[in-house]
């Protein structure tokens, strides 16, 4: 088994979705992708390429705000000295570990999961984070 795929490559694949037109070129797309993918990476990647973090049947949500989602992308550029790469699982496990913060203190939790998150990220890794 190989390593996991890096998120960078599941972002440039949606801006390359958002400036492609045809609908038989974004299956193409998107097929080739996720054919390259690790089994266990695929569930996660079409729910993000769907802008959605959780499936359907999750009764979990992300409840994040506005205000904390602002607040995370102000502190972005305080970025960690040692971080790995960003990858599909990554983001997975980052995003259901804010849906599961619950009870006192979960806001600030949720924020600070999100800002950490987003302090791994480039640019395109953000913007794409951000839109799910």
């Amino acid at each position: 088994m190989g390593d996991e795929t890096r998120f960078a490559e599941l972002a440039a694949l949606c801006e390359e979705l958002s400036a492609t037109r045809g609908r038989n070129e974004k299956i193409e797309l998107v097929s080739r992708f996720l054919k390259g993918l690790l089994c266990d990476e695929v569930s996660a990647a079409v729910l993000l390429l769907l802008g959605w973090v959780l499936p359907e049947d999750d009764s979990r949500v992300l409840q994040v705000g506005f205000k904390a989602v602002s607040r995370a992308q102000e502190r972005r550029g305080q970025t960690r000295l040692a971080s790995s790469p960003l990858t599909i699982m990554k983001v997975d496990r980052f995003f259901k570990e804010i849906a599961s913060a619950t009870g006192p203190g979960s806001r600030q939790r949720k924020g600070s999961l999100l800002q950490g998150l987003l302090s791994e990220a480039s640019e395109l890794e953000a913007k794409w984070i951000l839109k799910s």
